[in-house]
C-alpha cells in the first residue's frame, strides 16, 4: 500500500500541493460566477489554505532549519528550488492579494471561517492517521509521529488546524476591511 502511495500519489501528500489545486478550483468557479456564494466560499478557503501554507514555511520550516544550522539549505529548499517559489511564495501572495484588494466577497461570514478551516483540519486527520498507521512518513517534520513524542504529534496537531481558523479570521476580517476602501 505504501508503495502503490509514493508511486502514483506521492504528490498529493503535500498540503501545498493540494492548497494550490484547490486554488486552482476556486478560481475558475470564481471566475465562472463570483456573484454565487459558493465561489465566494471557495476562494476564501483556498486564499486562507495558500496563507497557512505560507505561514509555516516562514514561521515554521525556516526557524526549523535555523535551528538544525541548515539555514542557507533550508531556504534555499523551501523558498528557491525547483516550483517552490511558485508554491510557497507566489501563489500563497497572488491569491491573498486578490482576494483581499480585487473581489468581491460580500456573502462571506465569520462562521465562514470555521469552513475555510476545514481543509487544514481534514489534511491533519489524514495525514495523522496514516502516519500512524505507517501508511506514509511525513511529508513534514511535525507529521513524524514515531518520530517525536506522543504529546509533540498532538500539540501539532491541535495547533496546525487551530492556525488555520486564526488565519480565515484574520483573512476575512482584512478582505472586510479593504472591500469597502478598493470595491
Amino acid at each position: 500500500m505504501a508503495m502503490l502511495w509514493n508511486k502514483n500519489f506521492g504528490s498529493l501528500e503535500m498540503y501545498t500541493v493540494l492548497s494550490n489545486y484547490l486554488a486552482l478550483i476556486a478560481s475558475a468557479v470564481y471566475l465562472i460566477n463570483p456573484e454565487r456564494r459558493i465561489s465566494q466560499l471557495l476562494r476564501y478557503t483556498a486564499t486562507v489554505c495558500l496563507t497557512v501554507t505560507f505561514i509555516v514555511v516562514i514561521f515554521v520550516f525556516i526557524p526549523m532549519t535555523i535551528l538544525a544550522g541548515q539555514l542557507a539549505e533550508g531556504v534555499q529548499g523551501m523558498l528557491l528550488r525547483g516550483n517552490m517559489p511558485v508554491h510557497h511564495i507566489l501563489c500563497p501572495i497572488l491569491s491573498f492579494i486578490s482576494f483581499i484588494l480585487f473581489e468581491k466577497h460580500s456573502s462571506l461570514t465569520t462562521r465562514d471561517s470555521i469552513t475555510a478551516a476545514i481543509p487544514t483540519l481534514l489534511y491533519a486527520i489524514v495525514t495523522g492517521a496514516l502516519n500512524i498507521l505507517n501508511v506514509m512518513e511525513g511529508p513534514y517534520p511535525f507529521l513524524y509521529v514515531y518520530r517525536q513524542p506522543w504529546y509533540v504529534s498532538v500539540m501539532w496537531f491541535l495547533a496546525i488546524p487551530s492556525g488555520a481558523y486564526l488565519v480565515a479570521r484574520v483573512v476575512l476580517k482584512i478582505q472586510n476591511r479593504y472591500s469597502k476602501t478598493y470595491n
